[in-house]
């Protein structure tokens, strides 16, 4: 199950993330040929560049609030996880997104 955060937008566009990214991953297999072990290869890529990101955008948030003389590195963490949480992209890609048999990513 993905876990959305609502932010308030006027609109919510991350289901339609989430089948947008399942679309390709099932093109990819059914109209360009790509094999399964390799799909399923790219979404344990695309998995761990999502993940590690999260160490550049902690570094990048705390060098903001440094630049701006704000002393809050209690709440930086926190602020990373939702941010990390909050990106559709990520949740779909995340361990209770998209599941990672053949053909059944939408």
């Amino acid at each position: 199950m993905v876990t959305w955060i609502v932010m308030g937008c006027e609109r919510d566009t991350s289901g339609e993330i989430v089948k947008a990214v399942g679309s390709v991953l099932l093109k990819l297999e059914s109209i360009y040929n790509v094999s399964c072990k390799c799909v399923d290869d790219l979404v344990e890529q695309l998995q761990f560049i999502c993940t590690s990101s999260t160490e550049y955008i902690s570094k990048l948030v705390s060098d903001i609030f440094t630049k701006n003389s704000c002393a809050i590195e209690a709440i930086v963490s926190e602020l990373v996880d939702k941010l990390h949480h909050s990106n559709p992209f990520t949740a779909v890609l995340g361990p209770d997104g998209l599941p990672h048999a053949c053909g059944s990513y939408i």
